[in-house]
């Protein structure tokens, strides 16, 4: 059974098995979304790792990275939350499929955080509906 709560504690310092990041279409590859509050040492790590595995941001682009510096959480998952054509903006639809592929990438992971930027109740609904979705298991 899945259980989703909401908290206000920064992603860095929550001891949890998966970190599930967001990433945008950036000039030259994938950035990280702005908003997650992470340190510069973890920012730094992740745009390099991001750079180095030539990520797009968009929203069928997924990347798992292991004991990155700063995080609490066994390993980070970045999913892209752009459009997967154009140069649209992230909206509910991306924020949805991208959270249901990071937890699908999560695998057996039991306690999982999701930081997506939510500037509305809706993009945060899509996301929080997305991660439930990836978090389903025919059993």
């Amino acid at each position: 059974m899945s259980t989703l709560t909401l908290t206000d504690q920064p992603v860095a310092d929550l001891t949890a098995d998966a970190l599930i990041l967001a990433t945008v279409p950036g000039a030259s590859g994938a950035v990280l979304a702005p908003g997650h509050g992470l340190p510069r040492a973890s920012v730094t790590h992740l745009n390099g790792v991001l750079a180095a595995l030539e990520a797009t941001g968009r929203v069928d682009d997924v990347h798992t990275v292991a004991m990155v510096p700063a995080v609490a959480a066994r390993k980070v998952i970045l999913t892209g939350i752009g459009p997967k054509t154009g140069s649209g903006k992230p909206n509910a639809d991306t924020h949805r499929m991208a959270a249901g592929a990071g937890l699908r990438a999560a695998g057996r992971a039991e306690v999982v955080v999701v930081d997506f930027p939510s500037t509305s109740d809706s993009l945060l609904a899509a996301a929080a509906e997305g991660a439930l979705l990836g978090a389903y298991a025919y059993t």
